[in-house]
């Protein structure tokens, strides 16, 4: 019965054909190894890619912005006194590329001045970057703009704003602009 068994065994059996593979002594034929071996490495590099993806989608620590900067594009705004002025200072946006600088002077009771001259400039000392001199325009008594300034890049400005309110006094402040 056993040689029956072996010998219907043995006519249901398929032959190998062109390009059968011997099994290897270890029990696993060549083709087996090298199959698993391709889909290790296709899994790699699939999550390879999605690592790559994560990364480039995420954002920089650099550039999250802290409680004291304001939100990239925002308006920055900030009042400074000086020994004879107040002056208020706003940049929009607050960002890096164009940008409109609009100072307004006044006394420390909010009292319109009319200073003789106003001058400003941007600076940025981390960079060793600066003066750069700001175009300013008066609309009105104490009021100028600066339009079109350029801020090549992000960091803390400082913002130096002189007003020459007779021929000998004057007034120098600085405002610190976080640019993101």
């Amino acid at each position: 019965m056993r040689q029956r068994t072996r010998a219907r065994t043995a006519s249901l059996a398929l032959s190998p054909g062109p390009g059968a593979v011997r099994v290897s002594p270890s029990g696993r034929a060549p083709l087996s190894v090298l199959r698993r071996s391709v889909a290790l490495e296709v899994g790699l590099a699939v999550a390879v890619l999605a690592t790559t993806a994560a990364l480039v989608n995420a954002v920089p620590g650099a550039s999250v912005a802290g409680d004291s900067l304001p939100a990239t594009g925002g308006l920055f705004n900030t009042t400074v006194h000086g020994n004879l002025t107040m002056i208020q200072v706003t940049v929009d946006p607050a960002a890096v590329g164009p940008t409109e600088v609009e100072i307004n002077i006044a006394g420390h009771d909010g009292s319109p001045i009319d200073p003789e001259e106003v001058t400003a400039s941007l600076t940025l000392p981390e960079r060793d970057v600066g003066p750069l001199e700001l175009t300013l325009q008066a609309l009105g008594p104490g009021q100028y703009v600066a339009q079109g300034a350029q801020i090549p890049f992000s960091g803390t400005w400082d913002l130096e704003v002189v007003a020459r309110t007779t021929d000998i006094d004057q007034d120098r402040v600085v405002a610190e602009v976080p640019i993101p």
